[in-house]
């Protein structure tokens, strides 16, 4: 891991050769034999920046006015992975109607409820534990300390002389939970099957500390 001045500038090439799955708002690398229905949690439509604010276009109420807030927003549906590119890379403007008659793209798509539904043995309590790892609030306190908000770090630093570009190890990518096992979207290879487990998977990119 090299240090980075900030999380814009890192690499994102893969380990070894595993695909890139295309799905919007997934980018995870996996492996064909991993690739079972249920293993993907994407959105359904492109990304809309209208303005200062951000939205997929599947999900219109759940807007971000930041880039890594809007990357934290959970995915909508649940299928495999694909390497299919998507047709429309940034959605129209709200203003701009979209074309009626578009074909989707990739495979059969299921919604997480319908997911759920047919998979009695999925993990339940998603929604809570990705809200608890992706919720941004600010969390500066008066004697000068902070806890940083970044995925996997959540250690308390003093923001006025503790952060540098090397401070923080984090990771860039979301929590993914699938049946029993729990990783992040961007060290898949790091599979838990404890929580706590799963909490103490180091980062994979270093940068500045955020305190929200």
């Amino acid at each position: 891991i090299k240090p980075g001045s900030n999380i814009k500038g890192l690499s994102t090439k893969p380990i070894d050769n595993r695909p890139r799955c295309k799905n919007y708002g997934c980018n995870q690398y996996y492996t064909e034999e991993d690739n079972i229905d249920g293993s993907c949690t994407h959105h359904t439509g492109p990304p809309i920046f209208h303005d200062t604010a951000k939205f997929w276009s599947c999900c219109p109420d759940r807007k971000a006015f930041d880039f890594e807030s809007f990357q934290a927003i959970a995915g909508c549906a649940v299928s495999k992975h694909s390497e299919i590119n998507q047709k429309i890379s940034i959605g129209a403007s709200p203003n701009t109607p979209l074309e009626s008659n578009a074909k989707p793209v990739g495979p059969v798509l299921k919604s997480i409820e319908e997911y759920n539904t047919d998979n009695t043995n999925a993990a339940t309590a998603v929604d809570s534990a990705i809200k608890t790892l992706t919720e941004r609030k600010s969390s500066r306190k008066e004697d000068g300390t902070a806890r940083c908000q970044r995925r996997g770090c959540q250690k308390i630093f003093n923001y006025s002389s503790e952060n540098n570009s090397d401070s923080c190890c984090f990771h860039q990518g979301q929590p993914i939970f699938h049946d029993v096992a729990k990783y992040w979207s961007c060290c898949p290879e790091r599979k838990c099957y404890d929580f706590d487990d799963f909490l103490k998977v180091p980062g994979c990119v270093i940068g500045y500390h955020d305190d929200g």
